[in-house]
């Protein structure tokens, strides 16, 4: 039965590889490749989008251990709104979020994708059939019983697309959100992509919440108020957590593992218990800890505990 077991994982893995030679969107080795590993169907409560400053400022498990809500991290280095919009496409496919994140620094993409659809499009054909290849490896795993350990950890299929940094860079913080009055507009291209999103948003029962993670390096004021009116003219909530550090107990001279664009592990779970309490004040979503289909969700948050205990 396990050589089985094996074999079928084995082969599926086979074709993973092969298919990553084909430079899949989702799968080069500068893009998140969590992104196309599924999820058992329907238990995503939250979906979260965005590029790498959301996979470096949110953390799945710490919302789990606090909120108990399910929460997935679709995000890759420069993702656009193009690339996210398509990912939220294949997430609806399998999944019912309550809710969908979206962070908002890709509004300010300078280099939206729609150009490469064409040939995102056709590359998208053979990933259909990796997803379903990927989809029975996970049900061959699950039957094999694997249990999570804190040796699983950083990786982030434990971790549910976050990426965990303990490196500190030292910052003097700038004023860096003074209010000069100024508005940045979003693009065209890009309002057009947001609004799309929110369609598919609408068409399947879920929410949208435009957040903006802490960064010194690509945000400001200007972006804030374009942003601000967007959301506003859409009846939609945005969060600039870049207003917030001191309710969040957030320290920017040592949150951040670079020159303030992406956070370390500290910043992130700082930012993660804040951005929880607020979806459970704002939402209200069932906390799903004791329900057994989230079994290995506790699990992660126990194991990943241990280990950031053991290294940070």
């Amino acid at each position: 039965m396990l050589h089985s077991l094996w074999t079928r994982g084995c082969s599926v893995l086979l074709i993973g590889v092969s298919l990553l030679g084909n430079g899949l969107p989702w799968q080069r080795a500068a893009d998140d490749p969590y992104a196309f590993m599924p999820e058992p169907e329907n238990t995503v409560q939250i979906a979260c989008v965005g590029n790498s400053d959301l996979y470096s400022g949110f953390v799945p498990p710490v919302l789990w251990g606090n909120q108990g809500y399910s929460a997935t991290v679709y995000a890759s280095a420069r993702q656009s709104l193009t690339k996210s919009y398509a990912l939220l496409e294949r997430v609806f496919a399998t999944q019912a979020p309550a809710l969908v994140v979206l962070e908002t620094d890709m509004l300010y993409d300078q280099n939206p994708q729609e150009r490469e659809m064409p040939r995102v499009l056709a590359r998208q054909t053979r990933a259909k059939h990796l997803g379903q290849d990927m989809r029975n490896l996970a049900s061959v795993f699950r039957q094999t019983g694997a249990q999570v350990t804190p040796g699983d950890f950083p990786s982030i299929r434990r971790t549910h697309g976050y990426r965990y940094s303990t490196k500190v860079t030292r910052l003097a913080m700038p004023d860096y959100m003074a209010d000069t009055g100024e508005r940045e507009q979003i693009s065209a291209e890009n309002r057009k992509t947001a609004d799309r999103i929110l369609q598919l948003c609408r068409e399947n029962g879920a929410q949208l919440l435009l957040v903006e993670l802490p960064s010194v390096t690509s945000w400001n004021a200007a972006r804030h108020r374009g942003v601000a009116e967007f959301a506003a003219a859409r009846g939609l909530e945005f969060l600039d957590l870049n207003l917030l550090y001191d309710q969040m107990g957030l320290d920017g001279a040592v949150a951040f593992r670079d020159a303030g664009n992406h956070l370390n592990v500290t910043g992130a779970t700082a930012v993660t218990a804040y951005l929880g309490r607020y979806i459970a004040l704002q939402y209200r979503l069932p906390d799903l800890r004791g329900n057994s289909r989230y079994a290995n969700r506790q699990e992660e948050w126990v194991c990943y505990r241990r280990f950031v205990n053991g290294n940070v």
